[in-house]
């Protein structure tokens, strides 16, 4: 019975494949490039300012991308509130 529904959805998929193989193929290249983004870049800024670390399962290799909120303000030149900063998070550097 398994089987039988099994081989109708694989036949199904077959047939949508090959009648739409256009929109396949840009849904695998869509999917491929998000992948790609979270693999080589580890950052989603949802947010034009994000002051806390991202996502937890962005961080795959933790380290080497990362950004504290002390660096963005640096880099930002905001200067005044890196002494008023109570941003505390043991697992950042």
């Amino acid at each position: 019975m398994f089987q039988k529904h099994l081989r109708q959805f694989r036949i199904r998929l077959v047939v949508f494949a090959s009648k739409h193989h256009f929109f396949m193929l840009l849904i695998a290249l869509l999917v491929f490039i998000a992948l790609a983004g979270l693999i080589f870049w580890q950052k989603v800024y949802i947010v034009i300012y994000a002051p806390v670390e991202p996502l937890p399962f962005l961080s795959l290799n933790r380290g080497l991308f990362e950004e504290t909120r002390i660096d963005f303000l640096r880099r930002a030149g905001n200067f005044e509130d890196l002494e008023t900063s109570t941003y505390s998070n043991p697992f950042i550097r």
